[in-house]
């Protein structure tokens, strides 16, 4: 309680004292799941132990100036469309996305490749709707979401065009990132549009000299003589 009679208690001896007695806390990396709740999707939220990954030792050289570009991006507010990480498995991708969630500011919703197909759920729209604006949207193994339309009429890819740049779109104020091991050339032609897709970046295998030089830093001192997975 705040007295204004300064006999009783002042003014400044609250806000020193409250100033002095408050504890400031790091928020810790978190992401939130979908789950099944009693009136249909919610999101729960789980925090995750910080990840620090060096990229200098565990990427080639040209990943450094993408992650700067691509975490300005994700965390510019009026932002919203697709970025595309993409390349062989074992080239580390999960690997920097924990790096990701670990330095952006905003929230991260985590869809694992099993529901990527239920994008166009209207269930899942609701939620999005309803609880997850303005957030970052991850979808891992994103094959079933983002391949061409007219090989198997991927409903998804409608969904997915309609978040990222259409009337959705300016409703929740997304970023869509996602992961796949396809050719890019694989991907339906309208998600690559500029404008629609902000940042995309190709994971390859470690040349040579990086290789190495991880494989001594780590202690296996394994020589290669050709570029290999980080895995």
């Amino acid at each position: 309680y705040l007295y204004k009679r300064e006999e009783l208690l002042s003014e400044k001896y609250i806000k020193d004292e409250a100033h002095r007695l408050c504890i400031s806390t790091a928020k810790l990396p978190s992401v939130q799941l979908i789950t099944a709740g009693e009136f249909g999707l919610e999101l729960n939220s789980f925090d995750i132990g910080a990840t620090k990954v060096d990229l200098d030792k565990n990427y080639n050289n040209n990943l450094a100036s993408f992650d700067t570009e691509f975490i300005s991006a994700l965390n510019d507010t009026s932002k919203r469309g697709l970025h595309f990480l993409y390349g062989k498995p074992g080239t580390g991708k999960t690997n920097y996305l924990r790096h990701i969630i670990s330095s952006i500011k905003k929230d991260v919703i985590f869809i694992p490749s099993g529901m990527a197909e239920s994008l166009s759920d209207p269930g899942f729209i609701n939620m999005l709707v309803t609880q997850a604006r303005g957030q970052v949207l991850i979808i891992e193994d994103a094959e079933k979401a983002i391949v061409a339309r007219e090989s198997n009429q991927n409903t998804a890819v409608s969904t997915l065009l309609n978040i990222s740049d259409g009337l959705l779109s300016d409703i929740l104020n997304m970023q869509i990132i996602c992961t796949f091991n396809t050719d890019i050339k694989n991907v339906d032609a309208a998600l690559l549009r500029p404008g629609r897709l902000l940042t995309k970046y190709e994971f390859n295998e470690l040349d040579v000299v990086k290789a190495n030089a991880l494989s001594k830093n780590i202690g296996f001192n394994r020589v290669y003589n050709h570029p290999v997975s980080l895995s």
